[in-house]
């Protein structure tokens, strides 16, 4: 018969493999979500008609350029989720997206809306560092003004 601490471990060890297939259970389904949105921007790209009424609420000069900032915004947030790239590495990612102009005015429109429908914590981090490199080239581009 089993100890009450063997029973209490073996509980718990059984609580936190639950804890690990809900946790990958999620990971495979945002993962499917990110595989789907890029068939989904992949297709948009190539139905300009169709890529106008996406972003027919935004003043976009080049919708097309838009959806490639979309797709490395969304590459970048699931490759940080599931580990493939550190925070570090997504800092300087997001710095260099926003030292490009179609990156900044992409963020600049659509920045508030990712903040918006955020999910989890890592939504939040994520668009939080994005909103840091935004924030860090206007108030750099405002003292070289100056």
């Amino acid at each position: 018969m089993l100890s009450l601490r063997a029973a209490v471990q073996r509980e718990r060890h059984h609580v936190e493999t639950l804890k690990q297939q809900q946790k990958h259970h999620e990971e495979n389904k945002r993962l499917q979500f990110v595989q789907w949105h890029s068939r989904m921007v992949g297709e948009l790209a190539e139905n300009p008609e169709a890529l106008s009424e996406v972003y027919s609420e935004y003043d976009l000069p080049d919708k097309a350029t838009a959806l490639r900032q979309n797709r490395w915004l969304c590459m970048w947030s699931a490759m940080h989720r599931l580990g493939y790239i550190d925070e570090n590495h997504l800092r300087e990612n997001a710095k260099r997206f926003m030292q490009d102009e179609a990156g900044r005015l992409y963020w600049g429109i659509g920045g508030d809306h990712r903040e918006r429908t955020a999910q989890d914590d890592h939504d939040r981090r994520f668009t939080r560092i994005m909103n840091e490199a935004y924030t860090a080239v206007l108030v750099g581009a405002g003292a070289k003004a100056s």
